[in-house]
C-alpha cells in the first residue's frame, strides 16, 4: 500500500510537471519586427499575373488576356533610428511586360533589353521611363509601417497619362506604392499560434474613388520551409465597396482577396509573400457597358543581398 501510494505522488508530480511543460509551450510568444541594417541594400522580385474575361455582351464569346509583370525593386537602408523609423529608398531597377490578347501576344518588353518599346508597348513608354531607376525615399518602423514617402517629381503625373487611360485607374498611386511596400504590418505584441490582428488601409482612386481594404492577419506559427524556419501568417482581405466611383467607367460589384506571409524573424525580412485576389467589375470600353472578371496573383520573392 505504500508503495502504491508513492507510485502515486511520482506520477502526479510528473502529470503536473508535464501540463506546466505544456501550457507554457501553449502561451510560448513572439514579437514579429522587421530587422533594418544602415548601408544594407535587399533586392526583390515582385510577380504579377493577372487574367481577364471580357464578356462583350450579346452572342460574341468573351474575350480572354492575359498579363505577366515582373518587378526587380530594391531597398537601400539609409540610416536606421533607435527610437523611429528607418529611412530607406526603394527602386525598381526593371520590368518585365507580357500581355496576350484572343489575337495572340500584344506586348512583350522587357526594360533591360536596351531596346525602346515598339507597337503597342510604345504606349507603355512613359509608365517605364517615370519608374525605372527613380528612387523613392520613405520612412518604415520596425513593425512594418510606411510613415513617410516622397516620389521623384513627375513620377504620377507620367505614369497617369498612361493608366489613367484605362479602366483600373492610378494604378502607380502613392497610395498603392505605401500598400506595396507595407508588406506586413505586424501588431505591437507578441504573438502565438493562433493570435489574429487586423490592419486597413484607405485609398484613393481615380476611377474606383475612395476605397477601404482591411486585412485580417493571424499567425499560424512556426514551420520549416526553404530549410529555414518561419513565421507562417495567413490573412483574408475584406474590401468595403467605394461609395463615389466614377459614373460610366468601373463598377465593382464583388472582390475577395487573401494570402501567405512566410516570414524570417532571425533575419527580420520576408521570405516569401502570396497574394491572391478576384474580382468582378462592370467597365465602360469605347462607350459600351461590358462585364469583366478578373482574377490577380501577387507573388513577392527577396533576392541575393548586395553590398
Amino acid at each position: 500500500m505504500l508503495t502504491s501510494c508513492r507510485w502515486l505522488r511520482v506520477l502526479m508530480v510528473a502529470a503536473f510537471a508535464c501540463g506546466m511543460f505544456v501550457t507554457e509551450q501553449a502561451h510560448a510568444q513572439k514579437l514579429l519586427r522587421w530587422k533594418y541594417r544602415a548601408g544594407e541594400t535587399l533586392q526583390y522580385e515582385l510577380v504579377q499575373g493577372m487574367k481577364q474575361k471580357l464578356y462583350p455582351g450579346g452572342d460574341a464569346p468573351p474575350m480572354d488576356f492575359t498579363t505577366t509583370q515582373v518587378m526587380d525593386f530594391s531597398e537601400k537602408i539609409e540610416s536606421v533610428d533607435p527610437q523611429g523609423p528607418a529611412s530607406m529608398t526603394q527602386t525598381v531597377t526593371r520590368s518585365r511586360f507580357k500581355l496576350q490578347s484572343p489575337q495572340g501576344i500584344v506586348i512583350d518588353y522587357d526594360t533591360a533589353s536596351g531596346k525602346k518599346p515598339e507597337g503597342m508597348a510604345t504606349m507603355l513608354q512613359p509608365m517605364f521611363e517615370a519608374v525605372i531607376n527613380k528612387p523613392i525615399q520613405m520612412k518604415i518602423t520596425e513593425r512594418g509601417e510606411v510613415k513617410d514617402m516622397k516620389l521623384p517629381a513627375g513620377m504620377l503625373e507620367s505614369i497617369n497619362k498612361v493608366a489613367g487611360s484605362g479602366p483600373t485607374g492610378n494604378v502607380f498611386s502613392e497610395d498603392f506604392l505605401r500598400q506595396l511596400s507595407e508588406i506586413c504590418v505586424f501588431p505591437q505584441e507578441p504573438v502565438s499560434p493562433g493570435s489574429t490582428w487586423k490592419h486597413t488601409v484607405t485609398t484613393k482612386d481615380s476611377a474606383l474613388g475612395q476605397m477601404v481594404v482591411t486585412n485580417l492577419m493571424r499567425y499560424e506559427g512556426t514551420e520549416n520551409r526553404n530549410g529555414l524556419p518561419v513565421e507562417k501568417i495567413t490573412f483574408s482581405t475584406q474590401f468595403q465597396k467605394p461609395q463615389q466611383q466614377k459614373p460610366g467607367t468601373v463598377g465593382i460589384k464583388e472582390q475577395t482577396g487573401g494570402g501567405t506571409i512566410y516570414f524570417d524573424a532571425a533575419a527580420g525580412q520576408i521570405q516569401e509573400s502570396i497574394n491572391q485576389m478576384t474580382m468582378k467589375m462592370d467597365i465602360t470600353v469605347m462607350g459600351r457597358m461590358m462585364n469583366q472578371d478578373l482574377e490577380m496573383n501577387l507573388v513577392l520573392k527577396p533576392k541575393a543581398s548586395q553590398p
